[in-house]
């Protein structure tokens, strides 16, 4: 009982040792971790009592020698061998202890070894503290040069960007000479594409002054940029002029022939038309240089149309049937519209006022050989078969399916048409005023049944000649059909004549 109360008293005492609350005897993180490496040292190499301790047989036997030295040959007394007995207890005693006093050395020498670990260990953590400090350092400064190499960065760049806008602001004026330049020794090439970007800068350049007006002289190069403009587009339109003016003196009096130049001339104008047409909305002048151009184009192309038309439409005047005259200078004139249309087209790509008018004055053409004519027509029937062509054959049928091109046609064809009208209408009333109203019958009108009664016996004796012979009487037959046809083709042009008449006010 006695034992199990030690024991358990010793554990209660290792215990409160390392108890949680309030430990007799605490140790650290650093000391618990000595602790556990000692327990996995004595796990290794065993109990101490097992351990394999050399025993130095030299010194053994130098101990047996001296004790056979110190033994006493004689023992006179009991003091001798009290003393003998007590020095010799005290030997086997150190020989007992030596196993214990041997580990104890190693011990020692294991704690010489520790303790030099540790301060090994001290001096690691004594220069990791430095170099931390040291890393801190170097880190401080390191930040701080990647803060000021930030901010130099940031002030690089807002530099640069100050640099390109003021190079952007000086080549608005530097530009100035170089386009002067060009211009004076005449090596400016508006050709190859060149003619867009030369437009593009100069209008940039004029609106960045116009826009700008506070900046020093900056009226004064505006002014001179306007100027190199104009120059630009002078020298287009003397380029556009030339060039229509060579496809003119080269074109001859074959139609085919000069439509074929002129398409040539095309290929090169074409850029230089488009060039201006597209910026007709950035400055007034590129429209004004546009009119200017097909004011050109139409004056060259009227001076070789022009004679051609006026030949054609006097040899075709000389029909003596005005519906035939309306029909063929029509076609024709329709033929020149649209081939006309086709070429513009090659040139310019929106429809202008300039050209309308030149296309009205070459159909103007047949609205002069044609109403003189029509003024001096006096049959019904003719002047409702002009009204017929004219509204169905041409504006209903040829202006109405191509407006854009038949325009300037169908303007002077509704022209035409009102004249027309008006004249059939005039005379409309003077024959229901003179044929109609102050009608006065003749015997021979008033001859009925009479009159019916010869008829009958005509086609009676027609019918009669027609059994007799079979030729003559196809041929007799023919005559009266005939004869039937015009009477009802009258008939029928009086009611047409009457009913159109009464429609006009309608129509018109």
């Amino acid at each position: 009982m006695t034992d199990v109360n030690l024991s358990s008293e010793a554990n209660n005492l290792i215990y409160n040792w390392e108890r949680p609350n309030d430990p007799l005897a605490p140790l650290s993180n650093l000391q618990r971790n000595i602790v556990l490496d000692l327990c996995q040292e004595i796990k290794e190499i065993g109990p101490f009592y097992k351990l394999n301790i050399s025993k130095d047989d030299t010194v053994d036997e130098e101990l047996s020698n001296n004790r056979k030295e110190e033994l006493p040959d004689v023992l006179e007394n009991s003091r001798d061998f009290l003393a003998w007995y007590s020095k010799e207890e005290n030997n086997w005693l150190e020989r007992e202890d030596a196993v214990y006093v041997n580990y104890l050395d190693y011990l020692e020498k294991q704690r010489n070894e520790c303790n030099g670990l540790l301060v090994q260990v001290e001096k690691c953590l004594k220069n990791l503290r430095e170099l931390s400090h040291e890393y801190q350092l170097v880190s401080d400064k390191t930040n701080s040069l990647h803060q000021v190499s930030e901010e130099l960065i940031s002030d690089q760049m807002k530099l640069i960007q100050k640099k390109e806008a003021i190079k952007e602001r000086l080549n608005r004026f530097k530009s100035l000479d170089k386009f002067v330049q060009s211009l004076d020794n005449s090596t400016l090439s508006i050709h190859n594409n060149n003619l867009d970007t030369i437009l593009d800068q100069l209008n940039d350049h004029i609106k960045y002054h116009q826009h700008h007006v506070t900046f020093r002289e900056s009226h004064a190069y505006m002014s001179r940029y306007w100027q190199c403009l104009r120059r630009v587009l002078a020298l287009v339109r003397s380029n556009v002029g030339s060039g229509l003016a060579l496809a003119s003196q080269q074109a001859s009096a074959s139609q085919a022939y000069h439509y074929a130049k002129f398409q040539s001339a095309a290929v090169n104008l074409r850029p230089l038309l488009a060039a201006l047409e597209a910026r007709v909305d950035v400055f007034q002048d590129y429209n004004e240089v546009l009119i200017e151009c097909q004011e050109m184009y139409v004056t060259e192309r009227e001076s070789l149309i022009g004679p051609s038309v006026k030949r054609t439409l006097d040899d075709l005047s000389n029909e003596k049937d005005t519906c035939a005259l309306l029909r063929s200078a029509s076609a024709f004139l329709l033929h020149v519209s649209l081939d006309e249309h086709a070429l513009y087209t090659q040139f310019f790509s929106t429809s202008s006022e300039v050209f309308y008018r030149y296309l009205e004055r070459i159909c103007t053409s047949v609205y002069d050989k044609v109403r003189p004519l029509v003024i001096h027509m006096k049959h019904l029937e003719s002047l409702a078969e002009l009204c017929s062509i004219l509204r169905l054959e041409l504006l209903h049928e040829q202006v109405s399916t191509n407006k854009e091109a038949l325009a300037a046609f169908g303007s002077v064809a509704e022209q035409l048409l009102h004249d027309v009208q008006e004249r059939l209408v005039f005379r409309a009333l003077l024959y229901l005023r003179t044929d109609v109203a102050g009608y006065s019958p003749s015997p021979g009108d008033l001859a009925y049944p009479e009159k019916l009664h010869m008829m009958q016996q005509i086609a009676e004796s027609l019918q009669e000649q027609e059994m007799a012979s079979l030729s003559r009487c196809d041929s007799t037959a023919s005559l009266a059909s005939q004869e039937v046809a015009r009477i009802s083709h009258q008939a029928a042009l009086f009611v047409v004549v009457e009913s159109k008449f009464l429609l006009l006010p309608t129509l018109n």
